[in-house]
């Protein structure tokens, strides 16, 4: 259990800083992903310490102890059950709020945020793509092509070609970003899930043995008990 809880603060601790995953979640969008990390994070450590507990009490032979261990994990267990049927209804609304986020980005704020053009540049360089739907995206917002829906363009690229040619597929990425962004946060979502079953079932076999541990100890004692005393 102490292995599996630190698996869970490895890999939600992994997650939070995944570039990939993240950086095109600010944290003012509203999805609650963020919060679902620091979660993950603080349930791999109450597992770790947990699992600790229950090492103690294995080692002691203590039936209370043990009993207390078996509840906790129940709880914790019956919490990532919760959380996993949660994100599995949700995982395509946490994708389409992502995706909507972004053409909100594009639309309304790139122009007057400098931090929001860091965001939608890095995305369209990492992604290939372009705008949230596609290039149009810019045209509809009255904005140039920022130069990072270039195909291996560099600084001042686009200064050397005419706007029509800028608007070209041979210079820009056709495709937009709203998709892709969708796509990883799915496919990280589906690796979150894989890493929450496997815990699982690593809890319910820590509950198994508990339960047939405990039933050992009780009868050790119960055999102890039933030893006539010496005269």
């Amino acid at each position: 259990m102490t292995c599996a809880g630190g698996t869970i603060l490895g890999f939600a601790i992994w997650i939070r800083f995944n570039e990939d995953f993240f950086k095109q979640i600010p944290e003012d969008a509203g999805i609650g992903v963020y919060d679902g990390t620091y979660i993950f994070m603080a349930a791999g450590g109450a597992i770790m310490i947990v699992g600790f507990f229950g090492c103690c009490g294995a080692i002691r032979e203590s039936v209370c102890q043990l009993s207390m261990y078996f509840v906790i994990v129940f709880i914790i267990f019956c919490a990532e059950i919760a959380a996993g049927v949660w994100m599995y209804i949700e995982k395509d609304k946490i994708g389409e709020s992502a995706g909507d986020y972004f053409d909100k980005l594009v639309q309304e704020k790139y122009s007057g945020d400098v931090s929001i053009q860091l965001l939608v540049d890095y995305t369209q360089k990492r992604f290939g793509c372009c705008g949230a739907s596609g290039p149009d995206d810019w045209a509809l917002s009255n904005q140039p092509i920022p130069e990072s829906c270039g195909r291996n363009c560099t600084e001042g690229c686009f200064e050397s070609v005419d706007s029509e040619s800028v608007d070209n597929d041979t210079y820009t990425h056709d495709e937009g970003c709203k998709g892709k962004i969708i796509a990883i946060l799915q496919q990280n979502l589906y690796i979150v899930g894989v890493t929450c079953a496997t815990v699982a079932i690593v809890e319910v076999l820590a509950m198994i043995l508990t339960v047939f541990l405990c039933k050992r100890i009780r009868r050790e004692i119960d055999e102890e008990d039933e030893k006539p005393y010496n005269a």
